[in-house]
């Protein structure tokens, strides 16, 4: 058997550690690589289910508050007609009153007229059939 020098052997155990050496760095930065990658990926997830949520909070806060916002109008527009059928009836009752009173105003000048011109016959009447006597 033939041996070998001891500067060939110690080469070849450096050779043998630095492949070693190699391996270990590659099977470091292959590791640190995939734990990045999950990393990002965790990392754009999470990001992605944040802004998903978000948006549906902004969307059902809008639509929370155009349903409030129509409710409001509808209850606005509903209290203004009730206020003003009231007061078309209101007017109505007020005119209706007048009506009357002029109604029972005119009447009553007639009446009073009349009572007068009947008053004022009968006295012509009596005067003029006194002086007739």
């Amino acid at each position: 058997m033939v041996e070998l020098p001891l500067s060939v052997v110690r080469f070849q155990d450096l050779n043998f550690e630095l492949r070693q050496t190699t391996i270990a760095i590659i099977t470091i930065i292959t590791i640190v690589a995939i734990v990045t990658i999950v990393a990002i990926i965790a990392i754009v997830a999470i990001v992605a289910i944040i802004t998903i949520v978000a948006i549906i909070a902004i969307v059902a806060i809008v639509a929370i508050i155009a349903i409030i916002t129509i409710v409001a109008i509808i209850a606005i527009v509903a209290i203004v007609a009730i206020i003003t059928i009231v007061a078309i009836i209101a007017i109505v009752a007020i005119v209706a009153i007048i009506a009357i009173i002029a109604i029972i105003t005119i009447v009553a000048i007639i009446a009073i007229v009349a009572i007068v011109a009947i008053i004022t016959i009968v006295a012509i009447i009596a005067i003029v059939a006194i002086v007739a006597i």
